[in-house]
């Protein structure tokens, strides 16, 4: 393939990395959504719906990576930035953009991931909380904790254990 196809793939291949980020984000906020309001099916769906796009991500980063393969030298870095210096002014401007848009972009997700792992974190920890709460009532407002983590009832003879 000739360098000017390889860039016009390479063009077209960044503007569907975009549109690949852009539903993960849309993913990511539905997913903030549902972690806010621990609802789990609605993280479920979140959840498998991630999967697939980040599986999709990947793969458009490989192919990515084989077309700079194809259009930079052997001694270059494989990244987009090397590939300004090559490209002609009417690509050039192009493949600024894209680039400014996909880093913008990743920015994005990234910071959303990390507050979603917050919000998960959050999550467990009140969900966790209101279980060990659960678990002392049941076993009566006497009951303490053993040494092995558990709930002991006062009368010493039965021992509340978690069921899962």
């Amino acid at each position: 393939m000739r360098s000017t196809e390889n860039l016009e793939e390479l063009l077209s291949h960044i503007d569907a990395e975009v549109d690949c980020l852009v539903e993960l984000e849309s993913c990511l906020l539905s997913e903030q959504v549902a972690l806010r309001r621990l609802d789990a099916e609605g993280l479920l769906a979140a959840a498998t719906r991630k999967s697939q796009i980040v599986d999709r991500q990947f793969g458009l980063s490989t192919r990515r990576a084989e077309l700079l393969d194809a259009l930079l030298g052997p001694d270059e870095p494989r990244c987009l930035s090397a590939m300004l210096h090559r490209a002609a002014s009417a690509d050039h401007a192009g493949l600024v953009a894209r680039r400014t848009r996909l880093e913008a972009l990743v920015r994005r997700v990234q910071r959303l991931q990390a507050m979603n792992q917050a919000y998960a974190e959050t999550g467990r920890q009140t969900v966790s909380g209101a279980l060990a709460r659960l678990l002392r009532r049941r076993a009566g407002p006497e009951a303490v904790y053993g040494a092995d983590g558990r709930v002991h009832a006062p009368d010493g003879r039965r021992v509340v254990r978690e069921q899962g």
